[in-house]
């Protein structure tokens, strides 16, 4: 089967929606499928891949970051002619929209059949890019952006069980979960890792470091486990936040404002595999906030398959059963952030509850399972 995949994005990049993404089209070609990727002209490095890349012309320079921003409504709008060329040019037996903003592209360019693949709902999400006090105004658009582009693919399939619920709900359209794969990385043995790793990032050996790797938007939720930590960093003199970020460090400043937290944050790059695998390597647990219902942290499946130890809130769970293999808190508190840490460094977890992870990743989240799932909902896009 020859898909045409949208994605109004740089690419590739570290961050969690490029990275799945990129998984999804390899596991189809890999399966002898003819796939082909639209995005924008730029990307935060060069990768050979087993899919075809095509590239908006002229835009080799740009923002890595996500959120609305004048430059991604150009490159948005250059994409629809450049969508109904590629169309014209391929003739894929589908077209396959990541997001909201390829989805308006593929409803503007008037191509057809498509299958929507939501990643996150704006209704949820939208809000979390403008100020409180017209915050109102964006969860309406959202929703109602949300309903029109659901409404107008052949068929509608969520990352996430909790955000096809939300965006069936909103929508009134049928929207199913799409089986997500996700690759266990290549790790090493993390005693051996461990140490160099710390080293690297100026970090001690008895040091209890809790990582986050993501990016800084609002609507990661950052702002409890910020406050949770610098709760319990009054306890444990050896607590130490790694912060692995692409995002800007002012933006970490104005987080920490006030919560007396500077002196106990390290922050690292996000920029290539390596920098995942070190950061991950020094870290006793990673933490998963979210901010937004619905849509799915690829970084809660980066520290699963990485064997690391776990906190994430449920709202972060989007639905699908990782409360068997992480700890699961509520959310937006951040008094169970300092709860479940210090819990956590009490009784610390051995290579067993790894183990777990990895055999969860390997039996939920297999390519297999995402490429059988996809094509059936590929072929009801035909007779929608």
């Amino acid at each position: 089967m020859r898909t045409l995949h949208v994605a109004a994005m740089p690419f590739p990049t570290q961050q969690g929606t490029q990275a799945l993404v990129h998984t999804m089209l390899c596991a189809l070609a890999e399966t002898g499928h003819d796939s082909h990727l639209l995005c924008y002209g730029h990307g935060a490095f060069e990768r050979e891949t087993p899919y075809t890349v095509h590239r908006l012309r002229g835009w080799a320079r740009g923002s890595l970051r996500s959120g609305p921003s004048p430059e991604k409504l150009v490159q948005d709008a250059l994409l629809v002619p450049a969508l109904r060329r590629l169309t014209a040019r391929l003739e894929p037996e589908i077209v396959v929209a990541h997001h909201v903003e390829a989805a308006l592209a593929t409803l503007l360019a008037r191509v057809h059949p498509v299958l929507f693949v939501a990643h996150t709902s704006l209704s949820a999400e939208l809000r979390s890019y403008f100020p409180t006090s017209v915050s109102g105004l964006f969860d309406v658009a959202g929703r109602s952006l949300d309903r029109a582009l659901c409404r107008g693919a052949e068929r509608v399939v969520a990352v996430s069980p909790l955000l096809a619920r939300q965006l069936m709900a909103d929508s009134q359209v049928d929207v199913s979960p799409l089986q997500i794969p996700w690759p266990l990385p290549i790790v090493g043995e993390r005693s051996l890792e461990r140490g160099p790793a710390r080293r690297a990032l100026g970090l001690g050996d008895e040091d209890e470091v809790v990582l986050y790797a993501g990016n800084l938007d609002g609507y990661q939720g950052l702002r409890s486990l910020a406050l949770g930590l610098s709760y319990l960093a009054q306890q444990r003199p050896g607590l130490r936040w790694l912060v692995a970020t692409q995002s800007a460090p002012r933006e970490l400043q104005t987080l920490l404002h006030g919560l007396g937290l500077t002196e106990r944050v390290r922050v690292s790059p996000l920029a290539s595999e390596s920098d995942r695998r070190q950061v991950h390597a020094a870290a006793d647990l990673a933490v998963v906030p979210r901010g937004s219902s619905g849509g799915l942290p690829i970084k809660l499946l980066d520290a699963l398959g990485r064997g690391v130890p776990v906190v994430a809130v449920r709202r972060a769970l989007a639905g699908l059963p990782f409360h068997e293999v992480c700890t699961a808190i509520a959310d937006d508190d951040a008094n169970a952030w300092q709860r479940a840490l210090q819990q956590h460094f009490q009784a610390c977890r051995g290579a067993a509850g790894a183990e777990a992870q990895r055999s969860y990743l390997r039996q939920t989240h297999a390519s297999e399972h995402f490429v059988a799932d996809f094509l059936r909902h590929a072929a009801a896009c035909h007779v929608a």
